[in-house]
C-alpha cells in the first residue's frame, strides 16, 4: 500500500501492527492468495487484529467452516 510508511509512523505500536496485518491481507487478496492455501494465513493474521475489539466470527468458526478444527 503506498500509504502505509506515511500512516504506520503516526499510530501506537498495536495500531501500527494492526494496520501493517491487514496491508498484509489486502496484499494478499489481491494476489488471489486468498483462494489457494492461504485463507487460513489471512485468518490468523485478521483475528490477531484488534484484540479488545468485538467479533462477528470467531476464528475457530471461521477454521471449522474450512474443515481445519474438528469439534
Amino acid at each position: 500500500m503506498k500509504l502505509e510508511p506515511w500512516y504506520v509512523t503516526g499510530l501506537c505500536e498495536g495500531e501500527a501492527r494492526d494496520f501493517r496485518a491487514f496491508a498484509r491481507i489486502c496484499k494478499m487478496v489481491k494476489a488471489n492468495l486468498h483462494l489457494k492455501k492461504y485463507l487460513r494465513e489471512i485468518i490468523e493474521l485478521a483475528s490477531g487484529m484488534n484484540p479488545l475489539g468485538k467479533r462477528r466470527l470467531v476464528k475457530e468458526a471461521l477454521l471449522r467452516e474450512l474443515g481445519e478444527v474438528k469439534v
